[in-house]
């Protein structure tokens, strides 16, 4: 797990957006949408919108399908990608003012992906991305019978379909006052929801008093029960427990009415699964379980979902998806989702002190800007935490990332040895090579006469061209990465002449 790279975000003019929304609206109808369409719909000039689709699928935003064109000249064209339809959710809640910041990676699954984030005031949200179809491609791909009606058919609309599905259910619980994350918002296939503060119940060893917190479950169970609804996947896995014991219900794309056509095996599976864990985990078992015979309908929440906004024809296309992917699977093979997303929040503490990156955060330009050395003392920079950045409590360890060139050349490195000499050694740079000082001292002088000593931990940045004059009295050892490829004169059993050392121009 790691961070989301969002760094690109505040470089995308409107026109990369434009284009990226044209993908977007082209592949409702369209597995590939073709250039043509693309101008059309983006209100682009051909020449222009080819430009931005260059600089689009180099970043990976969208993809170019050059198998397709092999086949058919007819069908070729463009594809938005994760990351592209990533993008434009993060853009559209950005500018509502609802994220301001992404941090770290919490969770990755099957079906989606879990990220911190933050709005402007610093208060920490949870993200979560939908994939679904991540590793069920092949089985849709197989039983696709009932998409023979809509050709446009694709995995973004899936995703938004369980993002829509989860947002629905999880307001209405909220509303009813459920225990459940607070819905912030919504946008495309993402979701914005309260961060909770507490452990997953898979996680915790031991309970003072497993049979309270037992019947606890099965009420809630039984609860969502008479409200019309069936959690479908409730297990250890999707279920919170905090340090004073209070219970929060998460993942919720799988969620049934209690009319649905295989309601009594899901509520059963649910309470099945409780009592397994509990008999498993803590040596806990009861007698007394509640049968779906035996519920009482009293409210029908399932009847509001459809009312705001997941109707019941998307609900019936999700269901065909959820039963064909296999989204329903038994308990004890579906849990790759949310289960997932706070293994790694074992420690509360950590858990408060994430940091986060934000989107508006200027990225250091490249030190290599012009020619001559630059000498960056051993600690003179700021390191960061990694205990922190990565949320494991008791780390002691600690990194910094200074952007040295942005240019895409061959990379070679090797080791430098230079002690007391009768004469100084010019040396004439006309690659980048960044020059850490491992033992000794280094002693260099650029083309203005200016000394440069450099110690162990202490790194030199040579900028081209430019000449560099490795002292007489240096005395020590340093390992180099250069910008090029491997030069034969320095490499073992070179046949060649002498290499004459270049003349230095007094200034």
């Amino acid at each position: 797990m790691g961070k989301f790279d969002v760094s690109l975000i505040r470089y995308l003019s409107g026109e990369d957006y434009r284009v990226l929304t044209a993908i977007e609206m082209g592949m409702r109808n369209h597995e590939l949408v073709p250039l043509q369409l693309l101008c059309v719909i983006a209100s682009l000039k051909h020449g222009g919108c080819h430009k931005i689709l260059r600089e689009l699928v180099r970043h990976k935003l969208v993809a170019y399908d050059a198998t397709a064109r092999r086949k058919s000249a007819n069908n070729e064209g463009y594809r938005l990608t994760n990351l592209g339809y990533d993008y434009l959710a993060l853009k559209a809640l950005a500018s509502r003012d609802v994220i301001n910041s992404v941090g770290n990676q919490i969770g990755v699954g099957k079906e989606s992906d879990v990220y911190i984030v933050a709005n402007e005031e610093n208060e920490q949200m949870i993200l979560k991305l939908h994939r679904l179809g991540r590793t069920c491609f092949r089985q849709l791909k197989n039983k696709r019978d009932y998409l023979k009606h809509r050709q446009g058919y694709n995995w973004l609309y899936l995703a938004r379909l369980a993002a829509l599905k989860e947002f629905a259910f999880i307001k209405a619980l909220y509303e009813h006052k459920f225990p459940v994350p607070k819905p912030i918002d919504l946008n495309r296939h993402c979701v914005v929801m309260e961060l909770i503060d507490g452990y997953p119940l898979c996680n915790v060893k031991n309970i003072d008093k497993p049979g309270k917190i037992y019947d606890e479950l099965m009420s809630m169970i039984v609860n969502l029960a008479s409200y019309g609804l069936i959690h479908s996947d409730f297990n250890e896995f999707n279920l919170m427990i905090n340090d004073d014991g209070r219970i929060t219900m998460i993942d919720f794309p799988q969620m049934v009415s209690i009319s649905h056509l295989n309601a009594d095996y899901y509520f059963d599976r649910d309470v099945q699964c409780v009592r397994d864990f509990f008999r498993r985990r803590f040596n806990f078992e009861s007698d007394h379980y509640p049968k779906f015979a035996e519920i009482i309908r009293l409210h029908s929440l399932d009847n509001d979902v459809r009312a705001s906004g997941f109707s019941k024809e998307l609900e019936k296309q999700f269901e065909q998806v959820s039963e064909t992917i296999g989204l329903r699977q038994d308990a004890n093979l579906a849990n790759f989702d949310l289960c997932q997303i706070y293994l790694t929040l074992a420690n509360v503490s950590t858990f408060n002190r994430l940091k986060t990156v934000n989107m508006a955060q200027t990225i250091p330009e490249p030190l290599a800007q012009k020619p001559g050395i630059q000498l960056i003392k051993a600690g003179s920079l700021e390191m960061v935490p990694l205990a922190e950045t990565y949320m494991c409590a008791g780390l002691n360890s600690s990194i910094i990332d200074v952007p040295i060139s942005n240019e895409n050349k061959p990379l070679t490195m090797g080791h430098f040895e230079m002690r007391p000499s009768p004469n100084n050694f010019p040396f004439y740079y006309e690659y980048l090579e960044v020059k850490t000082v491992v033992s000794g001292k280094i002693i260099v002088m650029d083309e203005q006469k200016n000394v440069y000593e450099g110690n162990p931990g202490d790194v030199f940045i040579f900028t081209p061209p430019h000449v560099v004059t490795f002292l007489a009295e240096s005395d020590g050892r340093a390992v180099y990465m250069g910008h090029r490829g491997p030069e034969p004169s320095f490499l073992p059993g070179y046949q060649g002449g002498p290499i004459e050392t270049p003349a230095i121009t007094e200034k």
